[in-house]
């Protein structure tokens, strides 16, 4: 596969993004369920569309265990977890010959644990995932200023938006882990500098235009 993500805190407008991809690309394929798709009859042409945590039993349980239950605080079983998803996910879409673009990825799920080594996150990672690393990422960046209006805007919006787990603790929070993300890109570039690997990263201001940055991305991934 050629593995795309998009990255990003929460409210950076990632899955925006990645929806407006899918809705564009003529011949767009949502792997929602391993349970239902048989990998073996996408077309070729086929963009594949993966989330993070996915849609599969296993993916599902583990983002409603994050986001919406008191149950767990420990980021490193959090991270964990994660993890399992990912390399259930990537085990199915890797002999793909496809484009593959996800919402999230190996990023986040470095970034979001705190408490845990990035270099030492990376290594199991690329273990749990057979060595896997984005040929091209996108990470949307906010200022800690837009943070806070956007999650002030989430709290009193109209529709009621929930608020999850992750966004409850606040701008400062994330915008800590966005510093964390933006390090773990470095750590990430640097190891595949090393190791005869390729890596295409494309930063990009997220309060931009919504029909601006679809373009800008758009044309990093050559999604016409």
């Amino acid at each position: 596969m050629r593995y795309f993500v998009i990255e990003g805190i929460d409210t950076s407008g990632k899955s925006t993004q990645w929806n407006l991809l899918r809705k564009k690309s003529s011949h767009a394929y949502l792997i929602d369920s391993f349970l239902q798709d048989s990998m073996s009859t996408i077309p070729p042409e086929s963009t594949v569309f993966i989330q993070e945590p996915s849609n599969t039993p296993l993916g599902n349980t583990i983002r409603d265990i994050i986001l919406h239950k008191q149950i767990l605080n420990n980021s490193r079983a959090m991270f964990l977890l994660f993890l399992a998803q990912r390399a259930e996910l990537l085990a199915h879409c890797k002999s793909l010959p496809n484009i593959v673009i996800s919402d999230r990825s190996l990023i986040s799920g470095i970034s979001y644990a705190t408490d845990i080594d990035i270099e030492q996150a990376l290594m199991l990672n690329l273990f749990a995932t057979h060595n896997i690393l984005p040929q091209k990422i996108v990470f949307l960046e906010l200022s800690l200023e837009a943070l806070q209006q956007r999650l002030t805007q989430k709290n009193t919006s109209n529709t009621q938006q929930q608020i999850d787990n992750i966004e409850s603790k606040g701008a400062a929070y994330l915008y800590q882990i966005q510093r964390r993300l933006k390090e773990t890109l470095k750590i990430i570039t640097h190891y595949a500098q090393n190791n005869q690997r390729q890596i295409e990263i494309c930063s990009l201001d997220a309060t931009e235009p919504q029909n601006i940055l679809h373009e800008e991305i758009s044309n990093f991934f050559k999604i016409y």
